[in-house]
């Protein structure tokens, strides 16, 4: 009997024990299976953290649209099925979104120089828009140097990585291909470094290639380095046998620091053509600086800058002992070995230097440029010069501060009717075409409106002409006569009456 009982329980307990584990495989399905309660509740999570992330998408781009009717300028929405991959069509790559444009500049860095290829902008980006970016809080760019939300990085902080690592080697880190800008804008480009380094830095930091039809808007760079570097809005350093061409920039450019400082280009050894700057350029240095250039074009001898103009404004400050180099200063090069074409300066030029050391050195200042070694043709300026010197020499002119060459060179078919006012307690040479009056340079038919404080105004230093004078057609017949080609031309309604280049709209 007790065995009957005992077998009796043993098949209860096996029952219960089955019945158990079948309940539990139901309870466990409920959880973790496709439908089960795990997995449900996985699933509202994402939907929650999708429907949240589109919610603070639509926020940002009702944001966008509200800022583009205050402002005025918007972009399109991106369409770019496959976001950090540029589109492919033999040799021609497009940039469609700020994620190919990040992983573009990243390309280049790591070798990937585009030579032989030609590399399009597709649609105007603006790095504040959320409608340049297929996914603007996207966190996975860390690779590409960009560790965080990606739009919050590049627009704050250290910002955009420039595209190349500034490298003197063809073929290494540096760009080499066209780049076709196809009329589009890169609007509001971001860049804050601190570089203890020689180094060049711009949108592009060095250009082996050519770069073309692009305009960069409000652009707002600042650099803080100690040491000597190149520093344009588009580029570090124009390479020898490239071309910039069509191409402008707006916005803000501040160095505390050393070297070339340029709205466009830091230092070029290859062609600017059909150029423009509109950004303003401000210095802040305490030791040295080789050169400043509003228009961002500082040229080699091998060098050509041609119908480029400049409407920005530069300053430079200097409150140190230690400013131990010639300075130089242009409104469209700072200092130029080759001919400088075709172009003009609306940009007004000041310079607060309170050292008081360097008693013998120069700041040579121009409203084209600040030393020239060769011609300076069909050029104008009508920018103001205003320069407190303290005591250091100053070459000032309104075409040019001075030249420093042993062959001949000349200033031909020119004009000036910006103002100079220079404050030194050292010696001053200002002129209304050219500063310092080197024996090698010839004036040609180049004219200026007089002031008081010209020191020279004698023979080779131009022609002094009166306002109404100037304002005449006559005038620009006059600075055609000696070209082979009509250069100039006459608009009451333009320049305030004054001739204007013969490309000017």
């Amino acid at each position: 009997m007790n065995k009957k009982q005992k077998g009796i329980t043993l098949i209860a307990l096996v029952i219960t024990i089955i019945v158990l584990l079948i309940l539990a495989g139901v309870s466990i399905a409920m959880l973790t299976g496709n439908n089960g309660i795990l997995t449900q509740a996985q699933n509202a999570k994402n939907k929650t953290a999708e429907a949240a992330k589109n919610e603070q998408l639509d926020l940002a781009r009702q944001e966008d649209l509200i800022n583009e009717t205050l402002n005025g300028v918007g972009v399109e929405q991106v369409t770019d099925n496959n976001p950090g991959v540029l589109e492919e069509n033999g040799t021609e790559y497009t940039i469609n979104s700020i994620e190919d444009l990040v992983v573009f500049a990243h390309n280049v860095t790591n070798e990937n120089n585009y030579e032989g290829m030609t590399v399009k902008l597709g649609t105007s980006l603006d790095f504040n828009s959320t409608k340049s970016y297929v996914d603007p809080f996207r966190t996975d760019y860390g690779k590409y140097g960009y560790n965080g939300e990606l739009k919050t990085l590049l627009t704050s902080g250290e910002g955009f990585i420039p595209i190349g690592a500034g490298s003197d080697e063809v073929g290494q880190n540096s760009f080499s291909g066209t780049f076709d800008g196809q009329g589009n804008r890169i609007l509001n480009l971001y860049i804050n470094e601190k570089d203890e380094t020689d180094a060049k830095l711009g949108f592009f930091s060095v250009n082996y290639g050519d770069i073309e039809n692009l305009n960069l808007v409000n652009v707002n760079i600042t650099r803080y380095e100690e040491a000597s570097s190149l520093t344009g809005g588009l580029v570090g350093q124009n390479r020898a046998d490239s071309t910039i061409r069509n191409c402008g920039i707006s916005g803000n450019i501040k160095v505390a620091g050393n070297g070339s400082v340029t709205g466009l280009v830091g230092h070029n050894i290859g062609v600017i053509e059909d150029c423009y700057n509109l950004s303003n350029v401000k210095v802040e240095t305490q030791e040295t600086v080789d050169g400043i250039g509003i228009a961002g074009i500082t040229s080699s001898s091998i060098g050509q800058i041609i119908r480029c103009f400049n409407m920005g404004d530069l300053e430079i400050i200097s409150e140190g002992n230690n400013l131990q180099k010639n300075i130089s200063v242009g409104g469209i090069v700072n200092y130029t070995e080759n001919t400088i074409e075709e172009c003009y300066n609306l940009g007004n030029i000041t310079c607060n230097i309170s050292e008081s050391q360097g008693q013998d050195l120069v700041l040579q200042i121009g409203g084209v440029a600040g030393n020239t070694t060769k011609d300076i043709i069909n050029c104008y300026n009508n920018g103001n010069i205003e320069v407190n010197a303290n005591e250091r020499n100053v070459y000032a002119g309104g075409i040019t501060g001075t030249s420093t060459v042993s062959t001949p060179n000349v200033i031909k078919n020119s004009y000036n009717v910006g103002n100079i006012n220079v404050n030194s307690q050292r010696n001053l040479y200002v002129g209304g075409i050219r500063g310092y009056l080197n024996s090698n340079t010839s004036v040609t038919n180049s004219y200026y409106l007089n002031q008081d404080n010209f020191t020279n105004t004698g023979t080779n230093a131009g022609t002094i002409k009166t306002e109404d004078e100037m304002k005449q057609a006559s005038f620009s017949e006059l600075l055609n006569s000696g070209n082979d080609d009509v250069v100039w031309k006459y608009d009451e309604n333009k320049n305030n009456g004054y001739p204007i280049l013969n490309w000017q709209k």
